[in-house]
């Protein structure tokens, strides 16, 4: 088979151009990775109202090279993103101004806390504080101020039934929303000694369906898809010590005897910290039955009902005592 020289310098171009295109979309993968900044210490109290007129963001990093990881990835960003983080020895602060040319049309439906924000405009950030990219923390916000979270079960999986404590603020102006973030410490997970934790964060921009992120590769929001906060030191994650008591009581009447009898059932709920990675559960007589009030739902078919499982207990450490789903 023979080829005319044209034919050949056409070949010659595309394959040229590709192997050009697979070059610069390598490098901008291996530059997304090596992203990293220094995080800044505030010794100054820090409001959690969603104003950011406190004197301490001056000072911390501004963190603004967004790139497009939905739909076209990095593509430049419609609008603009500014993250600043700092930290003291009892929480880790995020604060965002996220603008928007159509602040009239940011979308935010959801107003119940506890409900998908999917759907709605969010700002989203991970947390990998060990480092080891395979877990970490999920925490989103809407411009109501509802709250989302979850922790990695591994790279991929999250589990939405944790409940962190931690805190939030956001408002609104003709310039697009505000956010503010406190996660405390104590609700995170962490080894002292590590002074770099993996980190990144996520814009979704809900009516022209643009989702824009710090770090980005494959489109994944997981901990392997991460940059790199530095300098986190001193931090106090207090005893590691959670005790949570409770007592069921029993109260029953007899009117054909007019008795009446009353059963108290004190339990006990455990969970120390031994080490950053080493955890301990001790349970006491505990009534597994008790849990959190599930949302009402009409079932007007022959199946069952499914409901998440609310109970602290059996939500600790869910990343290593996870079963695989029957039929895989």
């Amino acid at each position: 088979m023979f080829f005319s020289v044209k034919t050949m310098l056409r070949i010659f171009l595309f394959c040229s151009v590709l192997s050009s295109a697979v070059i610069i979309e390598a490098q901008e993968i291996q530059s997304q990775m090596s992203k990293r900044f220094e995080i800044v210490r505030t010794a100054s109290e820090i409001i959690i109202d969603g104003q950011m007129d406190e004197i301490a963001w001056e000072s911390a990093p501004v963190i603004d090279d967004f790139l497009v990881s939905t739909p076209n990835q990095f593509d430049q960003p419609s609008e603009y993103t500014q993250i600043y983080v700092l930290y003291d020895q009892d929480a880790l602060y995020v604060g965002a101004r996220l603008w928007d040319s159509q602040a009239e049309n940011i979308t935010a439906q959801i107003l119940r806390q506890g409900e998908s924000i999917q759907f709605d405009d969010d700002l989203g950030i991970i947390l990998d504080p060990f480092n080891n990219q395979r877990s970490g923390y999920f925490f989103a916000i809407n411009p109501n101020g509802v709250r989302d979270d979850a922790v990695f079960q591994n790279t991929t999986a999250m589990e939405f039934n944790w409940d962190g404590i931690w805190r939030t603020a956001t408002t609104r102006d003709e310039q697009g929303w505000v956010v503010e973030v406190e996660l405390p410490m104590k609700t995170l997970s962490f080894d002292p000694d590590n002074e770099t934790w993996g980190i990144n964060f996520q814009r979704h921009i809900s009516r022209i369906g643009e989702r824009i992120m710090w770090v980005t590769r494959n489109r994944a929001m997981n901990p392997s898809v991460t940059g790199a906060a530095i300098g986190l030191r001193d931090l106090e994650q207090g005893r590691g010590l959670d005790i949570v008591p409770s007592i069921n009581v029993n109260h029953k009447k007899e009117f054909q005897t007019a008795s009446k009898t009353t059963v108290y059932e004190p339990s006990l709920d455990l969970f120390y910290k031994i080490t950053p990675s080493l955890n301990a559960s001790l349970t006491i007589n505990t009534d597994f039955s008790a849990t959190d009030v599930d949302d009402r739902q009409v079932n007007l078919t022959r199946f069952n009902l499914f409901f998440p499982e609310k109970r602290d207990f059996f939500l600790r450490d869910t990343d290593i005592f996870q079963f695989g789903r029957i039929g895989g």
